[in-house]
């Protein structure tokens, strides 16, 4: 088993070589580590004001530096010509300022990758689909793994730095495999085939397991017969809105704009409930007849509309009305009288 570390720098400094020496004394000897710097001038001028290159000489293993244009540096495609200068099992990516907290950090990322049985499995594995020539696409379908190690806050940061560490960084570590990948889909690159499809029941007729949500979605369309989708989101000016202690549950935002009215109609706030819960779902179905949106307490907001377009636009019109009323808060207002609203607003229960 076979590891490179990639590391890209920029302006390196004494962080730089304390991450070196640290990797100097890991109990998982590396293969090689691949630095892949941004301007090579400012390499040459921090390695004059610090001892990089002598550290890279101490290393126990192979190193390479390469140099890349400012202009050229991509995050994502920076790091992919590192990986395609590697030949190792495992690739560490690594940025210059993280400083490993003990000499284990190689080898517990790479022990929670593979088991020694599945190690053994996957080279197993690979050979026979080498064997069989098989293309190196199947050969990675089968063979890719990601471990990540927590970031932990330096012992002085400021304690904003410290909780966001600890919120994003977990002590417990998750294991997830492909089949749990539904859980999360990344919304931007949804295939028919990630979706999952419910009948009027919400009994599963096909896809993945749906969001424990989906029993407010159904409430919702069967108050409103006329929509074709509903859109649920955990927006931040409308979560902020949502969380407000002096909101009127039945008239949450004041009459601000002309769109705001339109679009949202009699907008309205379903109490709190713990998500997936029954008594979530019957506040939203209580609320939800004749609506085009509702707050919900603590929560976000859920939109419908005759077609997927219309309930976004209302999405996104609550979110832009909920970011103007908070920053409008603390300032005198000119809302639209009774009367302005009145010839915007749709009848009650429409």
């Amino acid at each position: 088993m076979t590891v490179d570390i990639i590391i890209p720098t920029y302006k390196p400094d004494e962080t730089l070589c304390l991450l070196l020496h640290k990797l100097q004394g890991q109990t998982f000897v590396v293969h090689r580590v691949i630095i892949l710097n941004t301007e090579e001038e400012l390499w040459k001028q921090a390695a004059a004001a610090y001892p990089i290159e002598q550290v890279l000489k101490e290393l126990p293993c192979e190193y390479e530096v390469f140099h890349i244009a400012k202009k050229d540096f991509d995050h994502g495609g920076t790091r992919q010509f590192g990986a395609e200068h590697s030949d190792a099992d495992v690739m560490v990516f690594m940025t210059q300022d993280a400083v490993p907290a003990d000499e284990f950090l190689v080898e517990k990322l790479v022990e929670s990758l593979f088991s020694k049985e599945d190690q053994v499995s996957a080279r197993v594995q690979q050979n026979a689909m080498e064997v069989a020539g098989a293309d190196k696409s199947a050969q990675g379908d089968c063979l890719v793994a990601v471990a990540y190690a927590r970031q932990l806050p330096k012992h002085d940061c400021h304690i904003v730095e410290q909780y966001t560490r600890q919120f994003n960084y977990p002590e417990e570590s998750r294991v997830k495999w492909l089949a749990d990948l539904p859980e999360h889909w990344d919304f931007g690159e949804l295939t028919p085939g990630n979706l999952s499809l419910l009948d009027e029941t919400g009994a599963l007729v096909s896809g993945p397991k749906a969001t424990k949500e989906a029993p407010f979605h159904l409430a919702w369309y069967k108050a409103n017969p006329d929509h074709l989708a509903v859109v649920h989101l955990h927006s931040p000016w409308a979560v902020a809105v949502s969380c407000l202690a002096d909101l009127d549950p039945g008239s949450p935002l004041p009459p601000l704009t002309p769109y705001q009215l339109m679009k949202l109609g009699h907008l309205a706030v379903a109490p709190y409930a713990k998500p997936g819960s029954a008594e979530l779902c019957a506040g939203v179905a209580r609320l939800a007849p004749g609506r085009t949106a509702l707050l919900m307490a603590n929560h976000g907001s859920i939109t419908g509309g005759a077609s997927l377009t219309k309930a976004l636009d209302a999405a996104e019109e609550l979110e832009a009305t909920c970011r103007l009323y908070l920053t409008l808060r603390c300032l005198p207002v000119r809302c639209l009288t009774p009367e302005q609203a009145a010839e915007l607003l749709p009848p009650k229960g429409a």
